[in-house]
């Protein structure tokens, strides 16, 4: 797919995969990624040309796919999608209200069904691979899969202001608040539901800065990664699902 994926192109993916699978059934090796970007960083962009340079450098017919924050929550909360990826990973436990570790120490918010259910989503798209997310929770969803490389995009405010002006069609006030705004919820969202800072940069292989870097050489060096990541990793076994308790702090499981 060579722009953002829909819901619907997200369902036939999935329902053609698991067809091509119940023919030739075998271990899911294929990479995933997670982007979470500071406002104006450009990484919608930036997540585009990294799924055409993927799709180009291999042969499989199956073509990545690139998430954003609004198609994320879709996917989340569409029956179907939850159905096919049960079907494809029936492991994966069924959430309960309470607790979720998020990898850090000390005790972590309570989280709603919804966000539970959503969690596992994320995990389990990642898990089935050759997905792009951008949004501002997935990294912390997806922590401790093996084959899941995330990055952080960061740049100084007034240079993403200034992308934003140019994005949005803003004045320079408008698009100043808009990063501020923007900026401070997702914080707010990240420190509420993970108790996490936006800026724990231990939560990712990759911290870029896009004010130095352009976004070829950003490009090449997720890409790079990718394939360092996964080299001779089996993802199915070195991947770690949360573990759902009520009323506790819950650590990774370990296989």
């Amino acid at each position: 797919m060579r722009t953002t994926a829909t819901l619907h192109q997200v369902r036939q993916a999935l329902e053609r995969y698991l067809h091509e699978e119940r023919a030739t059934p075998r271990a899911p090796r294929d990479p995933a990624v997670t982007i979470l970007r500071a406002t104006g960083c450009g990484a919608m962009t930036l997540a585009r040309d990294l799924a055409r340079h993927l799709d180009h450098q291999d042969e499989e017919e199956r073509d990545w796919m690139v998430l954003d924050h609004d198609l994320v929550r879709q996917v989340c909360a569409d029956p179907l999608i939850a159905e096919l990826l049960v079907r494809r990973f029936p492991e994966t436990p069924e959430p309960t209200a309470g607790t979720l570790a998020g990898g850090t120490d000390g005790p972590h918010p309570a989280l709603s069904e919804a966000l539970i259910r959503r969690v596992l989503t994320v995990r389990q798209l990642c898990r089935w691979g050759r997905v792009i997310l951008v949004d501002r929770a997935a990294s912390m969803m997806a922590a401790g899969l093996a084959n899941t490389l995330h990055v952080r995009l960061v740049g100084s405010r007034e240079r993403r202001v200034t992308r934003v002006m140019e994005q949005l069609d803003m004045g320079r006030e408008e698009a100043r608040a808009y990063v501020e705004e923007a900026d401070a919820a997702q914080a707010s969202y990240l420190q509420k539901h993970f108790a996490e800072p936006v800026n724990n940069a231990l939560r990712f292989h990759l911290a870029l800065n896009t004010d130095l870097l352009s976004d070829e050489s950003m490009l090449a060096t997720i890409a790079g990664s990718l394939k360092r990541l996964g080299r001779g990793t089996d993802w199915e076994a070195a991947a770690h699902p949360f573990v759902f308790t009520r009323g506790g702090t819950s650590a990774p499981e370990t296989r």
